[in-house]
C-alpha cells in the first residue's frame, strides 16, 4: 500500500499482496535509481524467500513478477535484509534450517525488473539460536555488519564481510561481550 503525504494528511492507494502466506517477514526498501521498492519476504509456513520489485504511480502500486531468493530446497528462517542504495546491492541474512542452521548471507542486484542473486554464503559453521540481523550503513557499501544469537546461548557473534560486485568475503567472525539478554 502506497501512502501520500500532502503536508496535513495522508492519502492511501490500495493493498497489494506481495506473498500468500507472508507470515515470516518482510522488508521493504526504496531504490532511488530505479524510482522502485525492493519487497523482500518470507512464507513462514513453507519457509520460502521471495523478492519482488514494486513500481508505482501516485498511491497505486504494481507488484512484478516474483523471485525466488534462495534455492527451493533452502529452508531459512529469521530473515533480514539492508539496501545499498550507493552500490544498488542488496543483502539478504537469515538461519538456514536446510544446512544445520547456520547463519547465512546473500547478496543481489536489481536493474530494471530482474533480480539477479549472489551465491548464498555461511558466515560460520555453528547454528544460529534466532535472528540474523544485517545492517548496511557507509556511503561505499563497506559498512555491512551481520550479528547473530549463537546457538544454545545468549553469546551475539558478528562479522563485518566485504564485497567484490556480488561476491561474499567473510571476515573474522568475533564475539560480543557485555551485552544484555537478547536477540540481535
Amino acid at each position: 500500500m502506497i501512502g501520500v503525504d500532502n503536508g496535513t494528511s495522508i492519502t492511501w492507494g490500495s493493498e497489494v499482496n506481495m506473498l500468500t502466506g507472508a507470515d515470516g517477514g518482510a522488508t521493504v526498501y526504496y531504490d532511488p535509481d530505479e524510482d522502485k521498492f525492493i519487497v523482500t519476504c518470507m512464507n513462514e509456513n513453507s519457509f520460502y524467500v521471495k523478492s519482488t520489485i514494486v513500481s508505482y504511480s501516485g498511491t497505486t502500486a504494481t507488484r512484478g513478477t516474483q523471485s525466488s531468493t534462495l534455492a527451493t530446497t533452502t529452508k531459512a528462517d529469521w530473515l533480514a535484509s539492508a539496501y545499498d542504495t550507493t552500490n544498488n546491492i542488496g543483502y539478504i541474512t537469515y538461519r538456514n534450517e536446510s544446512i544445520s542452521d547456520y547463519p547465512y548471507i546473500q547478496t543481489y542486484s536489481v536493474s530494471g525488473n530482474t533480480f539477479t542473486f549472489g551465491t548464498p554464503t555461511a558466515m560460520e559453521s555453528t547454528g544460529a539460536g534466532g535472528t540474523v540481523s544485517v545492517a548496511e550503513g557507509s556511503a561505499d557499501g563497506n559498512g555491512v555488519v551481520v550479528v547473530w544469537k549463537a546457538s544454545g546461548s545468549e553469546v551475539l557473534r558478528y562479522t563485518t564481510p566485504t564485497f567484490s560486485g556480488l561476491a561474499i568475503t567473510i571476515g573474522t567472525v568475533s564475539t560480543m561481550t557485555s551485552i544484555p539478554n537478547t536477540n540481535p
